[in-house]
């Protein structure tokens, strides 16, 4: 029976070895927003959603995410962790893609619906700023949010918080196998389903 858990490493390694074998890491992302998106769409209606994008991968997912659902119908707005000249490789070229409105994420809009692609599993140090400001409003807003991969401020290998500042999903979509805080508690009570 294969094993049905990875650490974070364990993870990049598996991303490492679809590439060495053909896979190409944009093919990877794309894939990655495309199944949080349909995730979002078994679940709820076309509604305002506002797609929260990080500075890294995780932040690419969310462009990717973004595009494919206002493909769908769905208003969306992404809000941007810092200045989208600054991003690199896949996640540079998926916003890149992205064509729709981009806000800061201190002017987060007002949604229906919210995507944490802020900070992925590879989170080693306590969420800061604006971001912190999110997670910790994320259980006053009453408003369903979908975390990629694992909530941001959650870390992927010990599941628990980096500090306080974690966001609560109502559903987190990771990607090929679960992660430990997908499983520890008290990480598991932040993941949603």
């Amino acid at each position: 029976m294969p094993n049905e858990v990875l650490t974070v490493a364990q993870s990049y390694e598996a991303d490492r070895y679809a590439q060495a074998h053909g896979v190409a890491s944009l093919t990877l992302m794309e894939n990655a927003g495309r199944a949080v998106a349909e995730e979002i769409c078994k679940r709820w209606s076309p509604r305002p959603i506002a797609v929260l994008c990080g500075p890294g991968g995780n932040g690419g997912d969310g462009y990717v995410v973004a595009r494919v659902l206002r493909e769908r119908g769905w208003a969306v707005t992404a809000a941007a962790l810092g200045e989208r000249a600054n991003l690199k490789g896949d996640a540079a070229a998926m916003a890149a893609r992205w064509t729709g409105p981009v806000q800061t994420l201190q002017e987060t809009p007002d949604a229906e619906l919210y995507v944490d692609a802020l900070f992925g599993a590879g989170l080693s140090k306590p969420l800061t700023g604006e971001a912190a400001r999110f997670a910790r409003d994320t259980l006053q807003r009453r408003v369903p949010v979908v975390a990629v991969d694992v909530p941001s401020g959650l870390h992927g290998d010990r599941g628990r918080g980096l500090d306080d500042a974690i966001v609560h999903a109502d559903l987190t979509v990771t990607f090929f196998r679960k992660k430990p805080a997908h499983l520890l508690m008290p990480g598991r009570e932040f993941c949603g389903e």
